[in-house]
């Protein structure tokens, strides 16, 4: 298949030993493209209704797009898409570094795992050759053991794992590459571990090529100059994705305490890009095609907190692991960070669970009793510590309470403590805040994911901005990202690109005609197809709302919001294509090529 599409994905089914070949054709890629786009159609097709997400018939897509493995900056990501244990949806996790391009070189663009196996096991891709090898003596070592023992028996492969939380099936639980680059969403790494698969390792000695080697390349150097001149990118370079913390702080978008509204600058400014580079930085690196290298290695050794040279903390994980628990430990914070790293979580997940329980039990809604005799107390590391190695071992009460997030845990303990719960369909809110960037409000809201910040939504609303106007911008954002989900590239490389942007992109890697507005009806067509897989799984269009506390915090920093914020939802089905109760029309879905799915829609009315 010319252009940058190899044409072909691997098909696995760990339960019969059966490893097959797809090769979608040319029409399906030119419809979903690749990444989440091609996941969601594979998926939504293999995977049967009522599949439980940690049983044998869900599916593990592991997904590239026709970027990665390019040269165009960024094009080192690919995705991992299957039912999420955390939400009992769609769920989608990307990861950067070098994965993605050594299975572009192995000459796939994907892989399916299905089924599972009895004993634990890593899976060697190594160009056309597969097979699965035993895992027995790597499971239950953590994610950094791991790596280090399959790069000495497998020379210039790269590899993805899973730690102790993915092995014991918290749905919370994330894949882990070189250390720090982690697919940590909705869960991703407990399937694997119901699978029985501790690793995936590829080796690939081909090359990615592009249908269009000069166009793409005038392409490459003209994102390099903008990237190069940049004071963003340049920022990143240096500080890394912390280099924003004092200031998006100072704007009220940081959260702190749970999301209890209140500023922390003493906080960010112990938690800031300057602060990491002063005291626990070491080096930065990055990932394949990327000049800006964001990424810290960093060391810490201040008495009790010992954290071995390796990956440091991003903004994300500042944020949740840090400024959410009132937490502004350094030091503290590299060693959550490192810890989760280690045992498989996701830092977001994982610090806002914390959080729940912190405000429960300051509450008086959970005690010593059901927190096996931690003292949850706002700000502190030890029990930050011992909280998120319970979780991740599923440990005692507070462990076992907490491991599948802090929807769940307030479903389970009751007593108002709902309200703390600061998550959208299960997937907990990442560290930026709607009363800041208007537009994550609705991104959260209905992103059939949950509350996600790399799908859109970095919209403000200005004070002389209509409302329709806003929503155009916004939905403009989470169009275009779904096109990166799917290409599959880098956020921080491309800035905020218009889908002819990213039309020019396709068409000189792939040498298929794309245009803006083709991808608008691409955009539209994925995100339906992962609606309606959430409709058919079994969650409503109940479920697209926020939680009270963000939407109060709107609406005290913009009255407006008291207003416009319940025709923001009903405004966004009309322009999605969706009925005022929030399902998709026939017509809609007849316009979109999706004619498969009205079934579905009329099952879950």
């Amino acid at each position: 298949m010319a252009g940058a599409w190899q044409g072909k994905l691997l098909d696995i089914d760990l339960t019969t030993g059966r490893v097959g070949t797809l090769e979608p054709g040319r029409d399906s890629y030119r419809q979903y493209v690749g990444g989440v786009g091609l996941g969601a159609r594979l998926l939504y097709d293999v995977i049967p209704p009522g599949a439980h997400a940690l049983g044998p018939e869900n599916v593990l897509g592991v997904l590239t797009g026709p970027i990665t493995g390019t040269r165009f900056p960024g094009a080192g990501r690919l995705a991992f898409c299957a039912l999420s244990p955390l939400t009992g949806g769609w769920g989608e996790s990307s990861m950067g570094g070098f994965l993605g391009t050594a299975l572009k070189r192995a000459g796939w663009d994907g892989v399916l795992l299905r089924g599972a196996r009895p004993t634990p096991i890593y899976v060697l891709i190594d160009d056309d050759r597969v097979e699965w090898c035993d895992a027995g003596d790597l499971w239950g070592t953590d994610t950094y053991e791991t790596e280090a023992t399959l790069r000495r028996r497998h020379a210039r492969a790269e590899i993805a794992c899973i730690g102790v939380a993915g092995e014991r099936q918290v749905p919370m639980a994330a894949i882990l590459h070189r250390g720090g680059d982690v697919a940590g969403r909705c869960g991703m790494g407990a399937v694997m571990g119901a699978k029985k698969i501790k690793a995936i390792v590829v080796r690939g000695s081909g090359k990615t090529e592009v249908a269009d080697p000069q166009g793409f390349g005038t392409l490459v150097k003209r994102q390099l100059d903008a990237i190069m001149s940049s004071p963003n990118a340049k920022a990143l370079s240096q500080q890394g994705t912390a280099y924003s913390t004092q200031m998006v702080m100072e704007m009220g978008d940081m959260p702190v305490r749970n999301w209890s509204g209140e500023i922390w600058q003493e906080g960010a400014d112990a938690l800031s890009g300057p602060a990491i580079v002063e005291k626990i930085l070491v080096k930065r690196t990055g990932c394949y095609a990327c000049p800006i290298r964001c990424k810290g290695i960093v060391h810490v050794d201040e008495g009790s907190i010992q954290v071995a040279e390796g990956p440091g903390p991003e903004y994300e994980t500042l944020g949740s692991l840090g400024t959410l628990l009132y937490h502004g430990n350094l030091a503290g914070v590299a060693k959550a960070n490192e810890l989760c790293n280690r045992l498989g979580l996701d830092t977001i997940s994982t610090g806002s669970a914390i959080a729940w329980a912190i405000e429960a039990f300051q509450r008086g809604v959970l005690g010593l009793s059901d927190t096996d005799g931690i003292n949850l107390e706002w700000g502190s590391t030890p029990a930050i510590l011992q909280t998120i190695e319970a979780i991740a071992l599923r440990q005692g009460s507070l462990g076992e309470l907490l491991c599948a997030g802090s929807r769940r845990a307030a479903q389970q303990l009751g007593h108002g403590s709902e309200a703390y719960a600061m998550q959208v369909k299960g997937l907990d809110l990442p560290m930026h805040s709607p009363r800041v960037f208007h537009g994550l409000g609705l991104a959260y809201a209905v992103l059939p994911n949950g509350a996600s910040h790399t799908l859109g939504g970095f919209t403000m609303r200005g004070s002389q901005d209509s409302l329709e106007d806003w929503l155009e911008a916004t939905l403009a954002s989470m169009r275009c990202a779904v096109v990166n989900s799917s290409a599959v590239f880098c956020n921080f490389t491309m800035g905020r690109p218009t889908l002819q942007d990213l039309a020019d992109i396709l068409a000189s890697a792939t040498g298929e005609s794309f245009t803006g507005q083709e991808l608008q009806v691409f955009a539209d067509r994925v995100y339906l197809l992962r609606y309606v897989f959430n409709l058919r799984a079994g969650l409503r269009p109940t479920a697209n709302v926020l939680p009270t506390r963000v939407v109060s915090q709107m609406q005290e920093r913009d009255p407006r919001w008291a207003v416009d914020w319940p025709q923001v939802i009903p405004a966004f089905y009309q322009a999605i294509g969706l009925d005022p109760q929030g399902y998709p029309t026939e017509a809609t879905l007849r316009a979109a090529g999706l004619e498969d799915l009205i079934g579905a829609v009329r099952q879950a009315r």
